[in-house]
């Protein structure tokens, strides 16, 4: 079949598909870019943030601040009674927390098993107060968590992030709801209602133990690689600042991201991560007299 296209349309064609692309190139390019910067903001400022928790364990078995980075890293890895503390204070806690969730399991497992014969008044309060129990202990097990998330969220390089989401649900009033739900159907003989509740209760204790077991598995590599990320921003590359200060009143120890005006420069002058990129890099803050620069704006 003879092509009737008239001569030159298809170079037309061609130049309607590269301007498209350029344009769309345009558009998603410099979003890439200004993504990827926000990112490494937020990176470095974690960095800074892991930095200073560093700092602050190196201060309570030292009983003073190190402005070398790599001494305060190497306590992290290598100091036995730092060791200890981690082990005895926090997967310590983790334990007794999965094995706080395996009696909760059990506790609702029977409270299942035996919402089917609550026909009469002594099974009914047999149930509804072994019911009122787990509330009450799960009430004092939010309380336990909250005391080992605030001790861990202190320490560098831990699966906080892990620990906080599994936290959030544990100290939520769905943790516990199911629970009333399982008790006033009990008491209004809604038993389908009640048996309902009552899995769902069970199958939340297991999500929750599989989130702990999460952060228990993952606690080992606290002085791991991840610690050697710690040295530098990732959006220039470069060492933090840290100065120690020491007045007769009063230690601290101040960390600066070292993005300055010579980087600043570098990116402004680059065509493809300036001109067409868009990006503007600023410094990313400190950590000065233990206040972040971020969380006070």
């Amino acid at each position: 079949m003879v092509d009737e296209r008239p001569k030159g349309s298809l170079l037309y064609e061609i130049l309607i598909v590269v301007l498209a692309a350029l344009l769309i190139g345009s558009i998603l390019y410099p979003k890439k870019v200004g993504d990827q910067e926000e990112v490494r903001t937020e990176l470095c400022r974690f960095r800074m943030s892991e930095i200073f928790n560093a700092e602050l364990q190196y201060l309570k078995y030292n009983r003073i601040f190190n402005d070398t980075l790599s001494q305060v890293v190497n306590f992290i890895r290598n100091d036995s009674s730092y060791a200890m503390y981690v082990d005895s204070v926090i997967a310590a806690g983790l334990d007794s927390i999965v094995t706080r969730l395996d009696q909760f399991r059990k506790m609702e497992e029977v409270i299942l098993a035996d919402i089917p014969s609550a026909a009469d008044t002594v099974m009914i309060d047999s149930l509804v107060d072994l019911q009122v129990a787990l509330k009450r202990k799960s009430r004092g097990l939010a309380a336990y968590v909250e005391f080992v998330h605030d001790r861990m969220k202190n320490l560098p390089n831990t699966p906080i992030e892990e620990m906080k989401e599994v936290y959030k649900i544990v100290d939520s009033k769905q943790f516990t709801l199911d629970m009333d739900i399982v008790k006033n159907s009990v008491e209004s003989g809604n038993l389908g209602v009640a048996q309902k509740a009552a899995s769902d209760i069970i199958d939340r204790i297991d999500e929750v133990k599989a989130g702990f077991q999460s952060v228990l598995k993952h606690l080992p590599e606290h002085n791991g690689s991840g610690l050697d990320s710690l040295f530098h921003c990732p959006t220039v590359n470069k060492e933090y600042i840290l100065v120690y200060i020491d007045t007769s009143v009063i230690k601290y120890l101040d960390i600066f991201c070292p993005l300055d005006s010579t980087d600043v420069e570098i990116v402004e002058s680059s065509f493809m991560k300036s001109t067409l990129g868009g990006l503007d890099i600023v410094n990313h803050g400190k950590i000065e007299k233990g206040e972040s620069s971020w969380d006070s704006r």
